[in-house]
């Protein structure tokens, strides 16, 4: 719990007085007059301050832009709350019975707790509408936390899984979550690579059954549109700063390219297109596996 929200010291602290003149054996280690070594033109920061200067309808954590696009782009508000009330419907499952938890139970709620996180991440920094945004960057806190704890299977675990799960169920009921915020939250801290996977296959799954048929696809249009924004939003999840491999270019290219497969299959969805949707599932899929290959 200390890595979120723990604020700093108001003490005031007394810098130590730089020296007036500094020994020869430290001088003579710098040049007199660094500017003057210096080669070629200056570069231009200018563009890149003017830039800095305007904002942005989606900001990152930290005051980082978020990296391409906007998340309304990528995953409707309707999609983040309806995830949100679906992961706590499997959480309260699994901490109906400490035997259960305990016995592997965990596991799965550490899952779901990093994809409560995870929506909670991306609602803190969203521009349209969408549930919860007061409460977001602090619930984002409060089930990464309780995501992170959920590494094991014992009584203090459980209690935490089980506070957590209550702490869940008053936001959805219209009740505020109270405690530290952190300013800054880095992307992988609000929730890791391994249970994001796991939430993404089971995506892919869930599109694969939909997309299996025109039949299919024609009854669960809804489900279809969710797990492909799901994976979507995951596609771009991975890309932030500071999250694994985010600097990678090659895995950049994986994670864009899943990603704006997501988008076209939810786009197609939206207008009933199966054989488009189901274009977009393959190249999708191909991403991933592709990827798995190469990251796993």
């Amino acid at each position: 719990m200390g890595q979120f929200g723990g604020g700093r010291s108001g003490a005031v602290r007394t810098r130590a007085t730089p020296p007036v003149s500094w020994s020869s054996a430290v001088s003579s280690q710098f040049f007199p007059d660094a500017f003057a070594e210096l080669e070629g033109p200056r570069p231009d920061f200018s563009a890149i301050a003017e830039s800095a200067s305007q904002p942005n309808a989606d900001s990152g954590m930290g005051g980082d832009t978020v990296r391409s696009g906007a998340w309304s782009s990528y995953v409707s508000g309707d999609t983040l709350a309806d995830e949100i009330k679906t992961m706590k419907l499997e959480i309260d499952k699994i901490v109906a019975k400490k035997r259960d938890f305990t016995g592997g139970g965990y596991q799965d709620a550490r899952n779901a707790f990093s994809s409560i996180a995870a929506a909670f991440g991306v609602i803190s920094v969203y521009s349209g509408d969408v549930r919860w945004k007061e409460s977001a960057a602090r619930a984002r806190d409060r089930f990464a936390a309780a995501a992170n704890e959920c590494s094991q299977g014992n009584d203090q675990t459980f209690a935490v899984a089980t506070q957590a799960a209550e702490d869940l169920q008053k936001l959805i009921s219209g009740s505020r979550l109270d405690g530290p915020v952190a300013n800054t939250v880095a992307w992988n801290r609000i929730a890791t690579r391994s249970p994001l996977m796991t939430r993404l296959e089971r995506a892919e799954k869930g599109l694969a059954e939909v997309s299996a048929s025109e039949a299919a696809f024609a009854k669960d249009p809804e489900r279809f549109l969710h797990e492909a924004e799901i994976v979507a939003m995951i596609g771009e999840f991975i890309q932030q700063p500071d999250f694994e491999d985010f600097d990678d270019d090659t895995y950049r290219e994986y994670a864009s390219t899943m990603r704006d497969a997501a988008v076209q299959a939810a786009a197609a969805t939206k207008k009933g297109d199966f054989a488009t949707a189901q274009s977009a599932v393959s190249a999708l899929r191909k991403s991933c596996d592709t990827c798995h290959g190469d990251y796993r």
